[in-house]
């Protein structure tokens, strides 16, 4: 039964990587624009990161108007899915850098947790715990003097973009089996609190770009 969800569903996959696409893409055009020529390895980090979560963000506003269309809510699928494209997340750190190994695996972990845990309100912590692994992968870049990967993501060339979505997209995934999950339960817990997402996510952008027009200042 579970085969014949995964292939009756499957055509859900390709049409989130392919609104993703258009997202950071887009946020990729803007960030590389207003970053123009930037060196500094933190301030290329930042606008990867802002790129990346502008990129989100159109995704869930893009997002919004296809709640009436014949998505999958089946939260199974949801769960499979994104623990098989965060295995693929594990494979590609070893071949960026088997340093991101550990970071990779603690996000596994989770996403593991959150595919087979059937609850609305544990599923929801593993889906907003995990992406921090991938975060603290861009801090330890950071530390380690290492701009490359930032320069690569930054680019607005589709590579770096498919790659970033391949990265993202089991947590995004596992955000939306706890979305289905809530449904289910009938809990109000994430209706509540999809507002606080929202202006949280705004003011996190808006302080980025504080953040880094203030790093950018000389002196």
């Amino acid at each position: 039964a579970r085969i014949r969800l995964f292939f009756r569903c499957f055509w859900t996959i390709p049409l989130f990587f392919l609104l993703l696409f258009v997202s950071l893409e887009a946020a990729g055009l803007a960030a590389s624009f207003l970053a123009g020529q930037e060196t500094r390895i933190l301030l290329i980090y930042g606008w990867a990161a802002w790129k990346l979560l502008l990129g989100l963000g159109l995704f869930a506003l893009i997002s919004i108007p296809l709640g009436g269309y014949r998505i999958p809510r089946r939260a199974v699928f949801y769960g499979h899915n994104a623990l098989l494209l965060v295995i693929l997340d594990v494979f590609i750190a070893a071949w960026a850098d088997i340093c991101f190994i550990p970071f990779f695996t603690g996000a596994f972990l989770l996403v593991f947790l959150g595919s087979r845990i059937t609850s609305a309100i544990p599923v929801s912590l593993c889906a907003v715990s995990a992406p921090f692994y991938g975060f603290t992968a861009g801090i330890f870049s950071i530390l380690s003097g290492y701009g490359g990967l930032g320069t690569f993501l930054l680019s607005s060339r589709p590579a770096p973009t498919a790659l970033m979505i391949l990265v993202v997209l089991p947590f995004v995934l596992l955000f939306k089996r706890a979305i289905n999950l809530h449904r289910r339960e009938k809990a109000p817990l994430l209706r509540r609190l999809l507002p606080f997402f929202i202006l949280s996510g705004l003011a996190l952008i808006l302080g980025m770009i504080l953040w880094i027009e203030s790093c950018s200042k000389p002196g």
